[in-house]
């Protein structure tokens, strides 16, 4: 069976019971969610506490004030997965079932929207390949749709922040990307259920039936008369069991999907700096 310990720190009871307790599809869905949030985790192993970023004052939809509106939209996303990824495996590990649905769920909305914009700029840039032989005109109407969707990703709200910030301030926003764009063309890109997904982890995360079950710690004796169950923090093993029975499938693909988040958002960024790198080459 694969290791797990890097996750929840498992007992080896805990292992036996998932194990035992789960339908092979389901315990391969299990081993697959391990495998992947280690990998992920290790891709964002090196994201910096802080880092800094230069935006260019005056020049518009220029190359270096792309790239660095894409380092900003870069490093945003996946510190905040870094931040989500910490959470889980704590939630995990004190067997706080509650709080690990609630980050997993905020989990696929961010990776489904960092995969939103990564695909929308993908297609804007296809054709700046050969920038070389395009017009000055071509060049800048792509640039110009790549930093508004850069400024989309990083300013969309639905919130009026002058409200929060004192007199003098002037916080212009931008439209709010509807979680549910974002949800459709990541289930497109990645042929998985995203929709059912998000589905079963807002009815764990609401005050639903779904999130309430996480509270019952056990069945315990029944009779002709009654049923007894035990409720409580969820540490006993048969809530574990039941929690990666549910929700095996769903916590696989969504780490999955913050892994292609992550890797896609990253070339993309260096993909722009070597732009950036070959115009000033050009001109020189």
């Amino acid at each position: 069976m694969y290791n797990t310990d890097f996750i929840t720190s498992l007992s080896k009871e805990d292992n036996t019971a998932i194990a035992e307790g789960l339908t092979a599809e389901k315990f391969k869905f299990f081993q697959e969610f391990c495998k992947k949030l280690k990998y992920l985790e290790q891709q964002l192993s090196d994201i910096p506490s802080e880092t800094k970023i230069c935006f260019p004052k005056k020049q518009r939809a220029s190359p270096l004030a792309i790239e660095s509106a894409h380092a900003n939209f870069t490093f945003s996303y996946c510190y905040k997965l870094h931040n989500l990824i910490n959470a889980v495996e704590f939630a995990l590990t004190t067997r706080n079932l509650v709080t690990a649905v609630c980050v997993v769920r905020s989990m696929l909305e961010i990776s489904c929207c960092q995969l939103y914009f990564y695909e929308k700029i993908e297609k804007e840039i296809r054709g700046l390949k050969q920038f070389s032989v395009l017009s000055s005109e071509h060049i800048v109407s792509a640039l110009v749709k790549v930093q508004t969707l850069l400024s989309q990703s990083h300013g969309g709200s639905s919130i009026d922040w002058n409200e929060f910030y004192n007199k003098g301030f002037n916080i212009k926003t931008e439209h709010q990307l509807h979680i549910n764009d974002a949800l459709r063309m990541t289930e497109k890109l990645t042929k998985k259920p995203i929709g059912r997904h998000y589905s079963l982890l807002s009815e764990m995360t609401h005050p639903n039936f779904g999130s309430n079950t996480l509270v019952i710690e056990t069945k315990g004796r029944e009779n002709d008369d009654l049923v007894e169950i035990v409720l409580g923090s969820g540490t006993s093993t048969e809530s574990l069991v039941w929690f990666f029975d549910v929700l095996a499938g769903a916590l696989s693909d969504t780490v999955e999907i913050s892994l292609m988040a992550v890797v896609n958002s990253n070339e993309q960024s260096l993909a722009f700096q070597r732009f950036t790198d070959a115009v000033e080459n050009n001109k020189s």
